[in-house]
């Protein structure tokens, strides 16, 4: 009885943070930017289409690898200022 209570509890947790995330990445975050971009080139854009979410979805992937490819440019230059010799090979700092 105790363990079933339990799993209940935990399964209503679970759905609450589900479902949080879903409304947040998903509407917040994919939706909202997407309406964003299409507002600027469509006044009359529906934010709730399949447009506005991919298009949001491209931009915050897009915003991750260059972001990706900043941390590494970063790195390997970090190296190089130090008197270090990167090796790309490996993808380390060799001092």
């Amino acid at each position: 009885m105790v363990v079933e209570t339990i799993a209940e509890g935990l399964g209503v947790v679970a759905r609450f943070v589900v479902r949080l995330l879903s409304e947040v990445l998903i509407e917040f975050l994919c939706k909202g930017m997407g309406y964003r971009i299409w507002k600027a080139f469509k006044p009359t854009i529906n934010p709730d289409g399949a447009l506005v979410f991919f298009t949001g979805l491209a931009f915050w992937l897009v915003l991750f690898i260059l972001g990706y490819q900043v941390y590494e440019f970063v790195g390997i230059d970090s190296c190089l200022d130090t008197g270090g010799h990167y090796n790309y090979s490996s993808s380390r700092c060799e001092r």
